[in-house]
C-alpha cells in the first residue's frame, strides 16, 4: 500500500512503526473514540468494502465508544473522499488543522458542529452540503453528540487541483474561492446549500457499485467526479450575496433564529415576528439568514417539517396521523407536500402498522405527542 502523497499525514500514536501512513487531520479530524485499522491490502477490510483499490485506510469506532467507522480514499490527482458512517455513546470532539484545502462534504444524516478558531459556529444537520476552504494554521474543532448517526462524504483536494485537473474557471467563483483556485494566500469560505435529491442518488451508485469488484476503484472515482461537479455547480448558480457582509452582532441574531426554528418548526411564526425577536429588519433577516446558512427561512423551516415527518412515517404513524401533527388540514395536502420534497408517496416511507409499529414508543424532536 502506497503512501499517499501532498496532503500532510501522519502515523498514528498506537501503531508500530511501519511504511504505511493513516490520515491524521485535514481531510478529517482525528478522533479520541477511534482506532485505526490497517490491513496489508484492501480486500482486507472487514464488511464490504464498495470502493476496492482506492480504500487506503478505515478508522474504527472503539466498541466502547459506539458504531462505526471512516473510510479513506484517494483518487489520482489528489483527490481524496473519506466516507463516514457512525454514531457514538458519548459526545466526541476531534481536531483538524488547516492545510489549505477546498473541502465539499455531503451530509446525509447527522448533527456535525464545527468550530473554527476566530470565526463563526457553524453547525451541520443533514441533509445539506457544505462547501469550505481551511487555511494553513486555522484550527478546527469537529464536534459529533451522541446517539445520533453520522452518514457523510467529504471531498478534499488542493487549489492546484481545481485550477489543473478540474479546470474550473475561476471568475465563475465566489471571490473568496477564486483567489483560493488562483493560488493566492487563502482566506477562510464556508457555505451551506440544500443536499438535492440528485445527490442522494448519487451517492447512493457511489456506496453500492454494480461493477466487477476489480474495476470497483474506477466505478467509486466515477461517482466522486460526478458529486463534485454537482457541489460545484450549485456553488456556481448560487453565489453567496457579497453585499451581505454580516457583522459578529447580525450572525449572533441569526443564528439564534435558526435555533428558535429548530425548537419551534411545528408553530406557524411570521417573518416580521421573527425579526422583532432579534433584533433585525425583515430584509437583513431574510437576506442574512440565505447567506449565512445558504437557504431561506421558509426553505429551512420546510426541511425540518419533511424530516420530522419522514421520522414519524418511518416509526409506524400513518399520513393522517401525521399531517395532523405538522397542521395539515388535509392529508391530500400533506401528502402532495410530502412527495413534492422527497420525490415519493408518505406510504413508501412507513414501516409497519399498528400495535407492531407503536411497541416500542420514542419521541421525536418537536413532536406533539409520544411516538
Amino acid at each position: 500500500m502506497r503512501a499517499v502523497p501532498d496532503l500532510d499525514w501522519g502515523h498514528a500514536s498506537n501503531l508500530p512503526e511501519r511504511s504505511e501512513v493513516v490520515p491524521a487531520g485535514g481531510i478529517a479530524a482525528g478522533f479520541p473514540s477511534f482506532d485505526v485499522a490497517l490491513p496489508a491490502s484492501p480486500d482486507a477490510f472487514y464488511g464490504c468494502n464498495p470502493f476496492g483499490q482506492a480504500l487506503r485506510a478505515r478508522d474504527v469506532v472503539r466498541p466502547e465508544c459506539g458504531i462505526g467507522h471512516r473510510d479513506y480514499l484517494w483518487f489520482p490527482r489528489g483527490l481524496q473522499v473519506a466516507h463516514s458512517r457512525f454514531r457514538l455513546s458519548a459526545d466526541s470532539t476531534g481536531a483538524c488543522n488547516g492545510q489549505d484545502l477546498f473541502k465539499m462534504h455531503f451530509s446525509l444524516t447527522g448533527c456535525n458542529t464545527l468550530r473554527y478558531a476566530g470565526q463563526a459556529e457553524y453547525v451541520l444537520r443533514g441533509p445539506c452540503l457544505s462547501m469550505s476552504v481551511q487555511p494553513e494554521g486555522v484550527g478546527k474543532l469537529d464536534c459529533h453528540p451522541r446517539d445520533v448517526l453520522e452518514h457523510s462524504i467529504t471531498f478534499a483536494c488542493r487549489a492546484n487541483f481545481l485550477a489543473e485537473a478540474v479546470r474550473l474557471d475561476p471568475d465563475a467563483l465566489p471571490p473568496v474561492l477564486a483567489r483560493f483556485v488562483r493560488g493566492l494566500a487563502p482566506e477562510p469560505f464556508f457555505v451551506v446549500l440544500p443536499l438535492p435529491a440528485r445527490a442522494v442518488r448519487l451517492i447512493g451508485e457511489f456506496l453500492s457499485p454494480a461493477c466487477n469488484e476489480r474495476i470497483a476503484h474506477l466505478h467509486a472515482e466515477a461517482r466522486a467526479l460526478d458529486l463534485l461537479c454537482l457541489g460545484l455547480d450549485l456553488l456556481i448558480e448560487n453565489p453567496v450575496p457579497a453585499r451581505w457582509q454580516l457583522a459578529p452582532r447580525d450572525k449572533r441574531a441569526l443564528q439564534q433564529v435558526r435555533e428558535h426554528i429548530e425548537k419551534d418548526f411545528l408553530q406557524p411564526t411570521s417573518i416580521a415576528q421573527r425579526a422583532r425577536e432579534v433584533g433585525l429588519n425583515r430584509t437583513k433577516l431574510t437576506a442574512g439568514f440565505r447567506a449565512l446558512f445558504g437557504e431561506t427561512i421558509n426553505e429551512y423551516v420546510t426541511r425540518l417539517r419533511m424530516q420530522h415527518a419522514r421520522q414519524m412515517l418511518e416509526a409506524g404513524w400513518s399520513a393522517a396521523q401525521v399531517a395532523m401533527d405538522l397542521g395539515y388540514q388535509h392529508q391530500s395536502s400533506f401528502s402532495t407536500a410530502f412527495r413534492a420534497y422527497f420525490g415519493r408517496a408518505p406510504r413508501a416511507s412507513r414501516k409497519g402498522c399498528g400495535a407492531e409499529a407503536k411497541a416500542a414508543p420514542q419521541f421525536l424532536p418537536n413532536s406533539k405527542e409520544r411516538l
